[in-house]
């Protein structure tokens, strides 16, 4: 369910980032995903219902794979210089008013959180499948 597809075509991203909040005695997990034409937030579970397609018609090539990356390490180790919005002299779309996001280590860091090679785990994360993902935050709370 995302505003880029039409006539509720498939969609296939290079990278999508979305920010789920886990579970809480109060609350059962929530999805904010700044292109989803769903609530904002929604639920986890309809979020996932609605916007992940089964898995069994794919081509293995395009099954899906989650960088699982805790708040507390996003806002510590996140850096991005903007580098990848840049190509053959212009921007792909205007950036951001604020200063890029660097941290004391590193003024970009960006292709360690968006790979999903498994085995570039760079201390961001796990990369998981759909099935690991959906079952993380639906009983890991």
């Amino acid at each position: 369910m995302q505003q880029a597809a039409q006539h509720n075509e498939m969609i296939i991203w290079d990278y999508h980032v979305i920010l789920v909040r886990g579970a809480s005695d109060k609350c059962s997990p929530l999805v904010y995903d700044l292109d989803t034409t769903l609530a904002f937030p929604c639920s986890f579970q309809e979020y996932v219902t609605r916007t992940f397609r089964t898995e069994k018609e794919m081509r293995v090539k395009f099954q899906r794979f989650f960088r699982v990356v805790p708040a507390s390490v996003y806002l510590d180790k996140f850096a991005s210089d903007r580098s990848h919005m840049y190509a053959d002299g212009k921007w792909s779309a205007t950036p951001p008013s604020y200063p890029p996001i660097q941290t004391p280590e590193d003024t970009n860091n960006i292709e360690a959180f968006w790979s999903m090679d498994p085995s570039l785990q760079d201390g961001v994360g796990v990369v998981v499948g759909l099935d690991e993902f959906y079952n993380h935050f639906l009983f890991s709370e």
